[in-house]
């Protein structure tokens, strides 16, 4: 098992920026595509909630744990489908992403399109006994967040502030990496223990950043990861490990 320390600030990944001819526009927007998906995931769930005498309990205010299983029959980047389903989740399941303190998502690849999600109560919890909602969404995973049309004048770039911190992060990974370290190519997990005293940093996006930074690295492609586990502690001075197993 591979394991690094990154003591720097933790920055959750940010949506990149749209320049025309030089000039910033906005942040870009969101792949239609992805929007659509995350419009299929709110819809089942308002769907399966409508029956229920418990639904006015959401959205849900407190922290929570979240349990995701992603299925497909073609290979997708599973940390931007778990970002996508994350998103189609908020104001319905939570009011905001950054109430999911645990995050475990798994793919499997071979089965039908499917999204099973899973909601414990508590903030730090993997038993799924203890889910107070269990969801399947038929629908076929969308890994993409980027839009796919520009005008030819236009390009997008990340930000420096998002820049610098996957920067930081490679910078530490090699100097961390054991002599001889061979990348994997094969199906891997990762593991984020993230500390920060940043109060709106939300678990999708701050695993962005280590999964974008590792690749090339530590493992060939995203799509190598199969399952990752971030377990998110607020209210101490920054700072990361993660563990990589094949």
């Amino acid at each position: 098992m591979l394991v690094m320390n990154f003591p720097q600030e933790q920055v959750p990944w940010d949506r990149l920026v749209l320049y025309d001819k030089g000039v910033i526009l906005k942040k870009a927007l969101p792949n239609p595509l992805a929007v659509d998906f995350q419009k299929k995931v709110r819809t089942a769930f308002l769907v399966e909630m409508e029956p229920r005498q418990d639904k006015l309990l959401f959205p849900l205010s407190e922290c929570l744990s979240l349990h995701l299983e992603i299925s497909s029959k073609s290979d997708f980047m599973l940390p931007f489908a778990v970002k996508n389903v994350m998103d189609g989740l908020s104001n319905a399941v939570y009011f905001d992403d950054v109430q999911v303190t645990s995050l475990y998502a798994k793919k499997e690849l071979g089965q039908d399109d499917v999204v099973r999600i899973h909601v414990l109560p508590d903030k730090h919890s993997s038993d799924l006994s203890k889910a107070i909602l269990d969801l399947t969404v038929l629908v076929k995973p969308c890994d993409l967040i980027l839009p796919n049309k520009l005008h030819y004048s236009q390009t997008l770039m990340t930000s420096p502030i998002n820049s610098s911190a996957i920067s930081s992060i490679m910078a530490e990974i090699q100097a961390q990496l054991p002599n001889g370290f061979g990348i994997i190519n094969r199906p891997c997990r990762v593991w984020l223990e993230v500390f920060t005293d940043k109060m709106d940093a939300d678990n999708d996006n701050l695993t962005l950043n280590y999964v974008i930074a590792m690749q090339g690295s530590v493992y060939s492609s995203i799509q190598d990861v199969h399952s990752f586990q971030v377990d998110l502690h607020r209210g101490t001075r920054d700072h990361c490990t993660v563990y990589v197993d094949e």
